[in-house]
């Protein structure tokens, strides 16, 4: 005998009784399964609000699960990463435990304090460094003086300049030793024959390549003129960097020869107010010239008896020649030159040392 179906509507739905019963026993079976489970494992329920009240860590956590003890093994070796993992906002035993150790920064030094500037540095850094270059040129006043020369004197004999001396009989002969081309040790020659004094002006790379020579430009009684160490331009320098161009040839040379220098010519003839005040700051008058010619160029060099007329038609009271001694020309008509400043009333002089 078959039993007819009962139709059952509930929300809408129809279901078969027999059905709604089936289902019901699968669920209390499957629930019963899941709860045996549960407990073999050891799982308890922790209540819902348990992490949101909890203010403190127990010190005796439950047991960890398999599964969570796999992952507390992990993180101990290698803390996971903020950029990974983010710990949550709740202050628990877990989220403390995942959190990664701190990274040490690196320990970052403060630069180091600039050194103090000297106070006189710091005066000759206010002066002017306009690099100017030096030429007497061809106007002359009435005593046969550059006038360029006299105004130059005249700007700068307060930072211990000299581009011309006083009005008198004096003449100066200055001679520039940048590198030995063979005529040096014949000016001196010519100088001991007319018993007359010159001024060397001297690189250090010259006092070190021709010792021979500037030992003999002392012993023979004649001035030696610092040129620098490097002949670089003075106002292209740092006041420390003209500085050690000066001193250090100086300090050189005392230790060598015992001997001190006080006279400075700037390389190229180029200058500042801030050079020459520096050289003055280190006890040197910086000397520069009132006659030059052109007598530098060993491949052109002047005819003789043009020089020698134009050292004397140039002759003037207080005169400083600038002879350079790679000079040909210079070394063959130097005699006949001082002869005739002498004939016309003039003295080969020596610069003055300081007292």
């Amino acid at each position: 005998m078959k039993t007819k179906p009962i139709r059952i509507k509930t929300m809408g739905f129809t279901a078969n009784k027999l059905r709604v019963k089936n289902m019901r026993g699968k669920i209390k079976a499957a629930a019963l399964v899941l709860c045996t489970a549960m407990l073999v494992s050891g799982c308890k329920k922790t209540p819902n609000n348990t992490l949101a009240n909890s203010s403190t860590v127990s010190s005796q956590p439950a047991a960890p699960s398999a599964a969570e003890s796999t992952s507390s093994e992990i993180s101990s070796a290698e803390p996971v990463s903020s950029a990974v993992s983010e710990p949550p906002a709740e202050s628990t035993a877990s989220a403390a435990s995942s959190k990664p150790a701190p990274v040490s920064k690196p320990e970052v030094k403060p630069a180091p304090a600039p050194a103090p500037v000297n106070p006189e540095d710091e005066r000759l850094m206010q002066l002017d460094n306009t690099r100017r270059g030096y030429g007497q040129g061809n106007a002359k006043d009435s005593a046969n003086r550059p006038t360029g020369a006299v105004a130059a004197q005249e700007k700068y004999e307060k930072y211990g300049a000299v581009f011309i001396a006083p009005p008198s009989n004096n003449v100066y002969l200055t001679f520039d030793l940048g590198y030995e081309n063979g005529y040096t040790s014949k000016i001196l020659d010519t100088l001991a024959e007319r018993n007359a004094k010159g001024i060397f002006f001297a690189t250090m790379g010259y006092c070190k390549s021709a010792p021979q020579i500037v030992e003999r430009i002392i012993k023979e009684g004649h001035i030696l003129g610092n040129h620098s160490v490097s002949h670089k331009s003075m106002p292209t320098l740092s006041v420390s960097e003209m500085k050690k161009e000066i001193q250090g040839l100086h300090d050189y040379i005392k230790t060598k020869y015992g001997y001190e220098m006080f006279l400075f010519r700037p390389p190229m003839g180029e200058y500042s107010t801030r050079s020459l005040a520096v050289a003055q700051s280190l006890g040197y008058k910086t000397m520069n010239w009132s006659f030059a010619y052109k007598d530098w160029e060993t491949g052109n060099q002047p005819d003789e008896a043009w020089a020698q007329q134009k050292m004397l038609n140039d002759v003037h009271g207080g005169a400083i020649y600038l002879i350079h001694a790679v000079s040909k020309t210079n070394a063959a008509v130097l005699g006949n030159g001082i002869e005739g400043i002498r004939a016309r009333g003039f003295e080969i002089a020596e610069s003055p040392r300081p007292s």
